[in-house]
């Protein structure tokens, strides 16, 4: 029986020397692993950077005056992303027209007579998504690396604005967010 007690004894005690010491004095020992992480950014590139909407009349009584422009955008983050869109007043020598979202009622998408309205007041539609200029508007979600074309449809002020027979200028801002 000395046979087996003394191996079981040396295997005891050359286990125990291959675990950790632990105890006051006893050496330690660590490992370090670097990590790193890119953040994505919002990004978004948008085509044509200009729109020209023609020579187009003031809306009057029961006929809207309009026109539509297509926008490409194209989300260049790494990540999905928010795609708000705002608009600017119109401004030309002669005054300025006041961006309002809520001036073209609809009823099943398509856009209603808005005249007699107070004069300067026109409207900018993003596909179905009426612009404000005081806020942005959430008009959709983008995956990363996706494109979308967006109808861009100028709702023209009623008879009485300012701006006959000259040209007013006026900004369309597509953000994006996460």
């Amino acid at each position: 029986m000395k046979r087996i007690v003394i191996p079981v004894a040396a295997a005891a005690a050359l286990a125990a020397s291959a675990l950790p010491a632990f105890g006051s004095g006893a050496a330690t020992d660590s490992g370090t692993v670097q990590a790193q992480v890119t953040v994505a950014a919002p990004c978004v590139q948008v085509t044509p950077s200009s729109l020209d909407y023609g020579v187009r009349p003031f809306s009057s009584g029961g006929t809207i005056s309009s026109g539509g422009g297509s926008i490409g955008v194209t989300s260049c983050s790494a990540a999905e992303q928010r795609l708000h869109g705002r608009g600017t007043n119109a401004t030309g020598s002669s005054g300025s027209w006041t961006l309002t979202p809520t001036l073209v009622q609809t009823f099943l998408g398509i856009p209603l007579a808005y005249c007699p309205s107070e004069p300067n007041r026109f409207a900018v539609w993003a596909g179905l998504t009426p612009l404000g200029h005081a806020s942005t508007t959430l008009m959709s979600a983008m995956g990363a690396g996706s494109s979308t074309s967006i109808n861009a449809t100028l709702y023209m002020p009623c008879s009485g604005s300012v701006g006959a027979g000259e040209q007013m200028t006026f900004s369309i801002v597509f953000t994006a967010t996460f």
